[in-house]
């Protein structure tokens, strides 16, 4: 990011992110610009990071995909192959290049501070970060650490 910056004299409207994570290192190299909060940045998987990047408006927007339905929707796959038949939560294909792949799709949420309350509602936040204080450690009383 520090790189695209430099090249185009910091002429970067907004940033699309694979992931929280990368999310975060663009917002710092946007921070060492005076960037930080006002170029839309975007990440996905509902990190800690992300998240508390979320409520401070430095990112955008998360992708919420609930791991907990993931791993429900392997396990059903999984135990319907070890006996023997076909899985029944399948509700899709997907195309290889080589043919339509059998998948599984589950809902997508974007968060952002509109909604981040619902990593709340859904026991998102304390199943995987132990509640909320842990979340709002360090942040200034905004959003859902109000």
């Amino acid at each position: 990011m520090e790189q695209i910056l430099t090249k185009t004299n910091n002429g970067v409207d907004g940033v699309v992110s694979a992931n929280d994570g990368m999310a975060g290192g663009i917002i710092a190299a946007l921070k060492a610009q005076g960037m930080q909060g006002k170029v839309p940045t975007t990440g996905q998987d509902a990190s800690l990071a992300g998240i508390q990047n979320v409520i401070l408006g430095y990112q955008g927007v998360t992708a919420f995909k609930d791991m907990r339905l993931q791993a429900k929707a392997t396990a059903q796959i999984i135990g319907a192959i070890l006996k023997g038949q076909k899985p029944s939560n399948i509700n899709g294909t997907i195309a290889n290049g080589q043919r339509n792949v059998p998948a599984v799709y589950l809902p997508v949420v974007a968060i952002d501070s509109s909604n981040v309350s619902k990593l709340v509602s859904n026991g998102w936040i304390k199943s995987q970060f132990g509640g909320l204080a842990k979340v709002c450690k360090g942040l200034p009383k905004v959003s859902i650490c109000g």
